[in-house]
């Protein structure tokens, strides 16, 4: 049920009631996992009231962002239609303090209604983890004409009241390529992890007690190379399913975690898991392998990547747009040219004949989640950002004692105000 309609909490920023917050959130590849983070983290949040829509992809929308000519544009125009509807009929925005929307193209309907009906609208804060602009120079992506689709970013941005980008290199675009001010700009690690459960913990200790049987020179179980992601093409695992056949079939287990990858049945030493829920990806079989391999050639930041290092597992993934800010290339994971082949095989060579440094990555990446990965220290960094946009005020851009996340990709992003 829709909390009743009240005054915004912005024009009475002491007065003890809660936040109500109206979280747009996508169901749409990794997106669903922070969708889900969202519902969790609010769950036990005092401090806001919340309400859920999970935003799935409707015929309208997919036929609109099918590939092709202003493909972006398209979407922002199909769901701004859509989601007018909502706004005009069941789902009333004045009852609500602030809005948090995932992804620019979903903003744009928001940005249309405060035009439209003023503060009747409240102020909007946008989730994302790349730009169009940002995009286009990373993956080497063509340029449509007119741009509309970097246009859509630009109105959606320049009405928010807040940007939470889940990389710095999400954020210097934002600020340098759309020429926001910075006073909006902040950044959101997602789908970070508490600690591990205690059956997740189990199975970690024991990978990692095999792992030093192993380096001790005695026998041990098979190593295990883990794929997670739907999108099997983009994300390259038809390449590292290839690499494993090639040259780690017989001494090499490979996991393979995607709903859309082609099942070969007669792959030696490949379990096919399918699609795997959020929960039993990080609560079974993630803590449970060695090393997560990730050939991604058009990612920005994959929720996969930070699962594994909140799992405590070591990683190796394209040195690509925010994917450095989450694997310390040496010190968790190594980092490799996006369509280097050859440097993708030494990679995972040098870690699978080196047991004793996936054991030292593993540790720092249970290391660097417990310092840097709080699930509930980045919510609360959210919250404070969402209530500062109810209330006009400028976002923090980063968390108190949780300052650099990343591992030292990427550039300044948004100063600190914090």
């Amino acid at each position: 049920m829709l909390p009743a309609a009240r005054p915004h909490v912005r024009s009475r920023p002491n007065d003890g009631e809660p936040l109500r917050v109206l979280f747009l959130q996508s169901n749409d590849l990794g997106a669903t996992s922070t969708s889900r983070l969202f519902e969790r983290m609010a769950a036990t949040c005092d401090g806001i009231e919340s309400v859920h829509i999970n935003m799935r992809t409707e015929v309208l929308s997919r036929l609109a962002g099918a590939q092709g000519y202003l493909q972006g544009w398209r979407m922002a125009e199909a769901w701004a239609i859509h989601m007018s509807r909502w706004f005009d009929g069941p789902l009333r925005l004045d009852r609500f303090d602030v809005v948090l929307v995932m992804r620019q193209q979903r903003a744009l309907a928001l940005a249309r209604a405060r035009r439209r009906k003023g503060d009747g609208v409240p102020p909007y804060v946008i989730d994302i983890d790349a730009t169009t602009i940002g995009s286009r120079r990373s993956f080497g992506l063509r340029h449509d004409w007119p741009d509309l689709d970097a246009w859509v970013g630009r109105r959606a941005f320049a009405d928010a009241g807040g940007i939470g980008c889940h990389s710095r290199w999400a954020a210097d675009s934002v600020l340098n390529d759309y020429a926001i001010d910075p006073a909006k700009v902040f950044l959101y690690f997602p789908s970070t992890s508490a600690p591990l459960s205690e059956t997740a913990a189990r199975a970690r200790s024991a990978r990692l007690a095999n792992l030093g049987a192993l380096a001790r020179g005695e026998k041990g179980e098979r190593l295990r190379l883990v794929f997670v992601g739907h999108d099997w093409e983009r994300k390259g695992g038809h390449r590292l399913l290839r690499w494993h056949q090639e040259r780690w079939k017989d001494r090499v287990e490979l996991h393979v975690c995607s709903g859309k990858a082609p099942r070969d049945e007669s792959a030696v030493n490949v379990f096919w898991h399918g699609g795997v829920d959020n929960k039993r990806l990080v609560g079974e079989v993630l803590p449970s392998m060695d090393l997560t391999v990730l050939p991604t050639v058009n990612d920005a930041s994959p929720i996969a990547l930070h699962e594994a290092v909140a799992c405590g597992v070591a990683q190796i993934g394209s040195r690509l747009a925010g994917i450095p800010e989450i694997i310390e290339d040496g010190v968790t994971g190594l980092l490799c040219d996006p369509r280097d082949d050859r440097a993708f095989i030494a990679a995972v060579e040098r870690l699978l004949n080196d047991p004793t440094m996936l054991v030292r990555m593993a540790e720092a990446s249970l290391r660097k989640t417990d310092h840097k990965l709080s699930a509930a220290g980045w919510f609360a960094h959210l919250v404070r950002n969402l209530r500062a946009a109810a209330l006009g005020q400028p976002m923090v851009a980063e968390p108190a004692g949780l300052a650099d996340p990343g591992g030292g990709g990427g550039g300044g992003g948004a100063p600190a105000v914090d």
